[in-house]
């Protein structure tokens, strides 16, 4: 996945699938490898749960595109509106 850039801080994202909790994560990372956010998808219950690791602040903008992002790559397709 790219890179987000926001007035000189670099963010980046990891999604992968987690077998033992059934479903997929998106994870956000600041540039130190810090890990901010997690996003997750269970394929059994179809709820997404947020979770965030930092007392950091993280800009809104960035923390918009991180769930926008998580809606568009864990949801499947048939959730999507």
């Amino acid at each position: 996945m790219n890179p987000i850039e926001h007035k000189g801080r670099v963010y980046r994202m990891l999604r992968g699938s987690d077998i033992q909790r059934d479903g997929m994560f998106l994870e956000l990372f600041d540039s130190k490898e810090n890990q901010l956010f997690e996003a997750f998808y269970s394929d059994s219950t179809d709820e997404m749960q947020f979770t965030s690791f930092t007392t950091e602040d993280v800009p809104f903008e960035i923390i918009e595109e991180f769930l926008r992002q998580a809606r568009i790559l864990l949801t499947p397709i048939e959730n999507k509106e």
